[in-house]
């Protein structure tokens, strides 16, 4: 599942520690229109880019099972499958070479794995991110685990949103320094926040 284990310069010892490393990783993260993000959300968008590419390039709809699918800066590797009668598409990336945006970085290693269930009244995405970060005030492994649905019923505009998981990271020695659960909608944002990303769902 989770293939990056080196954590860098000055781990993180203390929940303090771990708060000042994720500001760091949210300074660049903003939620405006102009959608100035953080290197975390750089790092999902070109593994999503990566894929939306090879889609467009075989045309919308055609059943694929692809690997090693490269960005033109070879800083991530992206396996992906498509199988439309099942309504299922399947990701999994990893980071190939160490990504930076202001003074924060994602390291080699890191994964994003997701699953997309895709139906005319329902919609559910299982992702989990496993993330080396490195900033100025130190390093830690992230890991965002989660599964959220969102279900159409009787007419309404409006879907019913469920989610669980969890966010945990992790500081030398991999001691568990913070753990946040996701259980409703309110949980996962305040999880993406945290660590300044947004995930599709």
């Amino acid at each position: 599942m989770w293939e990056c284990r080196k954590l860098y310069s000055n781990p993180a010892t203390t929940e303090a520690g771990v708060d000042s490393i994720l500001e760091k990783l949210r300074e660049e993260a903003s939620w405006s229109a102009s959608y100035e993000c953080s290197v975390a959300q750089e790092v999902y968008g070109r593994m999503r880019k990566v894929v939306g590419d090879y889609e467009f390039t075989i045309g919308d709809g055609t059943d694929y099972n692809k690997k090693d699918l490269e960005d033109s800066d070879k800083t991530v590797k992206v396996n992906a499958s498509y199988k439309k009668a099942k309504k299922e598409e399947w990701m999994k990336g990893i980071v190939t070479t160490t990504i930076t945006k202001n003074n924060t970085s994602i390291a080699k290693g890191s994964t994003i794995e997701e699953h997309f269930t895709i139906t005319t009244a329902s919609y559910s995405n299982q992702c989990v991110l496993g993330f080396t970060a490195i900033t100025t005030a130190g390093s830690v492994k992230i890991i965002f685990d989660f599964t959220g649905s969102d279900t159409w019923s009787g007419g309404s505009s409006e879907p019913t949103e469920k989610y669980s998981g969890s966010l945990k990271i992790f500081g030398k020695d991999d001691k568990l320094l913070l753990s946040k659960p996701v259980n409703d909608v309110d949980t996962y944002y305040d999880a993406q926040e945290m660590i300044g990303i947004r995930v599709e769902n």
